[in-house]
């Protein structure tokens, strides 16, 4: 389930899998604070519970009414700031706690697509891409019995761009959305160090960047010019990182990216135009009235 944040309350915005048994499963909405979800968001990190009959922190009837019995709460953020609560629920006895680092992967995932819809197509595109977010979740339900294959299935076919870096900002692996934005061939990316890749004037901001990746702390969302085989493309770089750990050790981190080439260009022209209305206006020697008409 989704919980997205509006005002002060969590709002459920959908429920997965869509089966007569769960429509009762989760509360419309829910407090700051208040149960599973609402402590997650007020917190700001990932709760579990392998019984939440049993839990204190579960106070509300929903999921227990619904026959569920074990119940993870994962916090959406963009940095700080909190979007929403995305809620994993098993009828039968599990430790999701198990499974965190995926989860939390997958949480990012799903915060991205959010944070796109919220930043390039605001409403009229935040209910695709909240299906786009229920449909992984369908797909981490049915995954975590063999969760390392699944994610290397959601990092390939994930329509977000995934790019995995190691520490020395070598190019270890990159998505199908990676090498359809770019045009080259993966063996032509794979093992290039990812300056190669972004224009010269934006590799000392890329550079900073990475650095702060590297060492833990949190970069705000940044546009970056990519070569692409097309030629320049815009990626519009999503806040923070993942990190990626092999035997406890950190090895590489992992950077999503949204290809906002064309709604650059709309943005330009629409400058473009005001500037030529804005001339037109203050250096016509003619006057002009714009008069509006009520329907």
């Amino acid at each position: 389930m989704i919980y997205l944040l509006q005002k002060d309350e969590l709002i459920l915005k959908g429920v997965r899998p869509d089966k007569p048994e769960f429509s009762k499963l989760g509360a419309s909405f829910k407090r700051i604070g208040v149960c599973l979800c609402g402590l997650a968001a007020k917190e700001r990190k990932p709760l579990y519970s392998t019984d939440i009959h049993a839990d204190p922190r579960c106070v509300l009837d929903g999921c227990r009414m619904a026959g569920v019995r074990s119940f993870a709460a994962l916090p959406i953020l963009e940095g700080d700031k909190i979007l929403g609560v995305m809620g994993l629920a098993s009828l039968k006895t599990f430790d999701f706690s198990g499974k965190s680092a995926f989860l939390e992967v997958l949480t990012q995932q799903v915060a991205v697509s959010l944070q796109n819809a919220l930043l390039h197509e605001k409403l009229q595109s935040h209910a695709a891409e909240l299906e786009k977010s229920l449909a992984n979740i369908k797909v981490a339900q049915e995954a975590l019995g063999e969760s390392e294959k699944k994610y290397v299935y959601l990092f390939e076919h994930s329509q977000t761009i995934n790019i995995l870096l190691s520490t020395d900002g070598k190019i270890i692996d990159v998505n199908e959305s990676a090498v359809n934005a770019l045009g080259y061939r993966k063996s032509e990316i794979t093992g290039k160090d990812a300056m190669e890749f972004i224009v010269q004037k934006d590799r000392e901001r890329a550079a900073e960047n990475l650095t702060k990746d590297f060492s833990g702390e949190y970069t705000p969302p940044i546009e970056l010019s990519l070569i692409a085989k097309s030629g320049i493309h815009t990626f519009l770089f999503s806040g923070g990182h993942a990190p990626l750990f092999e035997k406890g050790r950190q090895v590489g981190i992992l950077l999503s990216a949204a290809d906002v080439t064309e709604h650059k260009k709309y943005e330009d022209a629409l400058k473009e135009s005001e500037r030529k209305y804005s001339n037109l206006v203050e250096k016509g020697n003619d006057g002009i009235i714009i008069r509006l008409v009520a329907n």
